[in-house]
Order: structure tokens, then C-alpha cells, then sequence
């Protein structure tokens, strides 16, 4: 009789179970020994069967991608961080120089002045921000004319048959990164304090030009990021510097000094392969104005001549495409 009484309460339960989960809960049925949970009810010699039914917990899919990205996000955050970065580039440029004396009046302008540019660029970066910067340029002339006007309407015009222009520069600076790399989208911002030397050196027959420019700056750069690994960056400086000119002619030879200043402005764009290098291609452009400054000749007799230097205008863009490595 005992022996009925259980198997009735066990196909009981059994149903009951069954309409719990056609109502779409999950459930499950542990079926064990008495022994094993330690229930202490005696039943009788043969073995009891004990019955437990429980809800399975509901795994919610959504909750267990955003735990995964989550994931994601802190694996990125613990990668290896890249202290430097190195750039090598190569492009085009195109530059012009115009001066003029006030008395004798002359005016030389050197024009279209195309060259073929080397640049290598390094920065050094720490997790706190803090960067240092540094750019090196040669650019070898391949191509330009010369134009000379006095005031007594003597005009000579000659081709360009050699030179080259560099550039040298250090800054050093703070990023401030708006939101989180690697996000949808992300943007910086770096504060730049910095000094630069540029040279330049036009040659045509019996005539010869060599400029220096050397001061400090200061400027910005602007970078937007977006998802995939695109980049477009803006950067811009205002320069102050002082100018030194040296020429060579055929009767004479002269020396320019003046205060100067110029400005920079560029823009690109970068496609970030992965953390350790990129691809670039950048757009610049330049313009250098002296104040009035002095002009001294120095005649094959030995004579010097002072005057007035009345201003020297530079203008110059480039275009430049190179690989960034990072490490």
C-alpha cells in the first residue's frame, strides 16, 4: 500500500512539473537518492525518491554582449602603450621669395621655385599627456626662374640651376583627448610651445641667394578620429624669428637682417592600420613677412654701402604622403 501511495504522489508531481513548463518556465527536475540530500525520514526499507523543482536562471543575450564589450574595452584599455612614433614622408613643394631696397631700389623675386621634399618626423609621448615633437625637412630645387628690377627699368631674368631648402623644429606639448580612443568617435587637442630653423639657398648664373629664418613658436594641433581607424588632423602656429639674408653677384655682394614673423597652416588625413603604424597624406601651407630692416653692399673695391631693407615676403605649400610607426 505504501508502495501505491508513493508512486501516485510521484506521477502527481510529475504533471504538475509538466504544466509549470508548458506555461514557458524554465524548470528543472533533480530526481536523487534520499541518502544524498539528507533528509532523515524513514519510509520504510525500500528507497525513497525525493523530487526538486527549480526555475533555470534566464540568460538575457543583450546583458551578455554589453558584459563581452565591456570586456573588450578593458583588454584595450591594459594594451601595451606606445611611447614613440616615427614618420617618414616625401611630396612636393612650392615655394616663391621676393626683397626689396628702397634706395638703390632694387627688387628680386625668386619664382616658382619647385622642389622635391624628404621629411622625418619623431615624437616622444608619455600616458600622462605630456609629448615632445621634432621634424626634419630637406627639400632638393629642381626647378625656378629669377626676376631683378631696378629703378632705372634694368630687368634680368634667369633660370634656377640648383638649391635647396630644410627645416628644423622642436615643440614640445600637452594632449587633451576628448572622449576615449578606439570609440566611435574621439578628438585631441595639443597646446604647442616650440623653436624652428629654416634655410634656403637659390642659385642662377652669377647670382646667388641664401636666406636663414630661426625663433620661437607656438601652434596646435587638432586631431578627429573616427571608427575604422580614420583620421583627420588640423594643425596650425604663429612663428616669430629673426632674418639673415646673405647674395652673391657679379659686381657686389649684400647682407639683409630684419625681424620677421610667419604663420603655418595644414591639414590630412591618416588611415590607422593598427597600433603600431599608419598611412598619411598632409596638405601645409606657409608665409614669412620681415619688418624693415638694413641692407649692406659690399663693393669689389671693398666699399660698403648701408640702406634700407625694405621687406622680404616668403611663401611656400607642400604636399606630402608617408608611413607613421609606432612602438
Amino acid at each position: 500500500m505504501n508502495f501505491l501511495i508513493k508512486r501516485m504522489l510521484f506521477f502527481i508531481l510529475f504533471f504538475l512539473s509538466s504544466v509549470v513548463i508548458a506555461d514557458e518556465l524554465a524548470l528543472k527536475m533533480h530526481v536523487f537518492e534520499n541518502g544524498s540530500v539528507g533528509v532523515k525520514k524513514d519510509l520504510g526499507k525500500e528507497k525513497a525518491l525525493n523530487m526538486i523543482i527549480f526555475d533555470e536562471p534566464v540568460v538575457n543575450q543583450n546583458e551578455t554582449q554589453q558584459v563581452v564589450s565591456k570586456e573588450k574595452s578593458s583588454l584595450k584599455g591594459t594594451e601595451a602603450f606606445n611611447y614613440w612614433e616615427i614618420g617618414l614622408s616625401t611630396g612636393y613643394q612650392n615655394e616663391s621669395l621676393a626683397w626689396q631696397v628702397a634706395s638703390p631700389m632694387i627688387n628680386e623675386k625668386w619664382n616658382s621655385v619647385d622642389l622635391w621634399n624628404l621629411q622625418t618626423d619623431l615624437k616622444f609621448k608619455l600616458p600622462s599627456g605630456f609629448l615632445l615633437k621634432g621634424r626634419a625637412k630637406y627639400g632638393f630645387l629642381f626647378d625656378g626662374n629669377l626676376q631683378v628690377n631696378d629703378e632705372f627699368d634694368n630687368s634680368q631674368q634667369a633660370e634656377l640651376n640648383s638649391g635647396y631648402a630644410m627645416e628644423f623644429s622642436g615643440a614640445g606639448g600637452y594632449e587633451f583627448v576628448l572622449g576615449q580612443k578606439h570609440q566611435a568617435i574621439w578628438g585631441s587637442i595639443t597646446p604647442l610651445v616650440g623653436y624652428e630653423y629654416q634655410e634656403q639657398e637659390y642659385k642662377a648664373i652669377n647670382n646667388r641667394y641664401k636666406t636663414q629664418w630661426k625663433g620661437p613658436w607656438i601652434g596646435v594641433d587638432m586631431v578627429l578620429g573616427i571608427e575604422g581607424g580614420h583620421e583627420f588632423f588640423v594643425n596650425s602656429a604663429v612663428h616669430w624669428a629673426d632674418f639673415e639674408g646673405e647674395g652673391q653677384k657679379s659686381l657686389y655682394n649684400l647682407k639683409h637682417s630684419a625681424n620677421s614673423h610667419g604663420y603655418k597652416a595644414g591639414l590630412g588625413y591618416r588611415f590607422r592600420a593598427s597600433d603600431s603604424w599608419a598611412l598619411n597624406l598632409a596638405f601645409e601651407y606657409q608665409h614669412w613677412d620681415t619688418d624693415a630692416g638694413n641692407e649692406t653692399l659690399i663693393l669689389q673695391s671693398g666699399d660698403v654701402i648701408g640702406s634700407e631693407l625694405t621687406s622680404v615676403l616668403r611663401n611656400a605649400f607642400s604636399v606630402n604622403s608617408g608611413i607613421e610607426f609606432n612602438f
